[in-house]
């Protein structure tokens, strides 16, 4: 790591109130130390207006104003927002076993939960999102596991999350119908039926569950 000085701190101009930190070996770095106390980096600190502030990261050179771009818009009330460019994905991860990526207070467009499973095979996940753990109470009967609550309210109608589900049937069936049965914390139950039939419950393979909040 290239060792920072006085001459490598400088104000950028008369006119502009910013900091440039260089590094005389070709990379720039940056540390904070302060063992024992908190650790923070503030951006627009004693802010007088209404002013976005934001950090940019540069990768390349197609994009060299920003590669990823983390803001606040100025006003009390403005969004906020992490901007990436290019035609790679965002990821977003959670590295460590047993990690997860909670979104709270999230909008009701984004999906809380979905799983896609085997229904004929012990509720066999194929792959999921916020589900822990399908069970399989037997024909055509499912309960989807949380892995964090999303139904927390009184359990009205109102306060219900919209469920969609959909499965392929079994042999010589087109498709069945699924229907939630029943909410509560942390789990909600499906009941899967053939479609040639509305009091046969079938197992479905795939089955794909989706809720919203």
């Amino acid at each position: 790591m290239s060792t920072l000085n006085t001459n490598n701190i400088k104000h950028a101009s008369s006119t502009e109130s910013n900091i440039q930190l260089k590094s005389n070996g070709g990379v720039g770095n940056f540390l904070v130390s302060n063992p024992g106390e908190i650790n923070y980096i503030e951006v627009g600190h004693a802010q007088t207006g209404d002013y976005s502030a934001y950090i940019d990261l540069i990768g390349d050179t197609t994009y060299n104003d920003y590669g990823l771009r983390f803001i606040r818009n100025g006003g009390a009330n403005q969004k906020s927002q992490i901007e990436h460019r290019g035609t790679a994905n965002l990821i977003i991860k959670a590295k460590d076993a047993n990690g997860q990526v909670v979104i709270q207070n999230f909008a009701p467009q984004i999906a809380q939960a979905f799983v896609n499973f085997n229904g004929g095979a012990t509720g066999t996940i194929y792959s999921s999102y916020n589900v822990s753990s399908v069970t399989d109470n037997g024909v055509g009967n499912y309960t989807i596991n949380f892995t964090s609550n999303i139904i927390e309210k009184d359990h009205s109608s109102q306060d219900m999350p919209a469920v969609f589900a959909q499965s392929v049937g079994p042999v010589n069936v087109a498709h069945c119908h699924c229907f939630p049965s029943g909410y509560q914390d942390g789990q909600v139950d499906i009941q899967i039926y053939r479609d040639v039939n509305s009091n046969d419950k079938a197992d479905g393979n795939p089955v794909s569950v989706i809720i919203y909040g």
